[in-house]
């Protein structure tokens, strides 16, 4: 219609508040573990005090230019596809560097990718990826142990990996489980463990609230904290 407002592929809306960005593949096969990083990223947001709102993207939704972000304050990269293309990869660092946030989950990406996008700013060696059925995150500024030892019935992945020049902050038996680093006016955090070394389900025991501010994972201690 004539009265409708036209926006450019190349930007978003602007929201009440910043957002957060979840890239992620649409094609995963997936779609129960998809949904499950979309309830993660609500679930940071809602440890924050703030509503779950957030933009899933693709690879190929990413703007090629920063102020196509203008609108987002935080981005989750569970995706290897932006390594394949240098524009929007060169958008997403320019992007931190002028002061973004982001949060690259390592159970879901590469290592390889992590190289193209930040390169020597974060030297990470890979070195193999095994499932834990018991574990117990440990705060390495702290002397006491982050929360309870966790025990599940179906294995949580641990990616271990070798990182030189980086803030860790949480260690499982002296591998890092959390890690962070300031890129320019930005900072990186990366994480080596999946949902549940973050987030726990929520169940009847925990307070009802606005749809809003709800999700299907509470954070845990170590999400609160990072």
């Amino acid at each position: 219609a004539s009265d409708d407002f036209m926006v450019d592929a190349e930007l978003l809306p602007s929201p009440p508040e910043k957002l957060t960005a979840l890239i992620a593949d649409s094609g995963i096969s997936d779609l129960e573990q998809r949904q499950e990083m979309v309830e993660v990223a609500a679930a940071t947001r809602i440890s924050m005090k703030r509503t779950r709102r957030l933009i899933e993207m693709d690879a190929e939704d990413v703007p090629a230019e920063t102020h196509g972000l203008d609108v987002i304050d935080e981005i989750v990269l569970c995706s290897n596809r932006i390594a394949d293309d240098p524009a929007r990869l060169a958008c997403l660092r320019a992007w931190v560097e002028q002061g973004g946030r982001l949060w690259i989950r390592l159970d879901k990406v590469d290592v390889a990718t992590v190289t193209h996008l930040l390169g020597e700013t974060v030297p990470l060696q890979f070195v193999d990826r095994i499932s834990l059925t018991e574990f117990q995150l440990h705060r390495t500024n702290h002397e006491q142990e982050a929360g309870r030892a966790h025990k599940f019935d179906y294995p949580v992945d641990l990616v271990r990996v070798l990182a030189d020049g980086v803030e860790v902050i949480h260690e499982v038996d002296g591998w890092p489980a959390s890690f962070a680093v300031t890129v320019g006016r930005g900072r990186v955090l990366l994480t080596t463990m999946g949902n549940l070394a973050w987030v726990r389900e929520r169940t009847e025991a925990d307070p009802r609230a606005e749809p809003e501010y709800n999700s299907k994972f509470v954070a845990a201690q170590s999400l609160v904290e990072l």
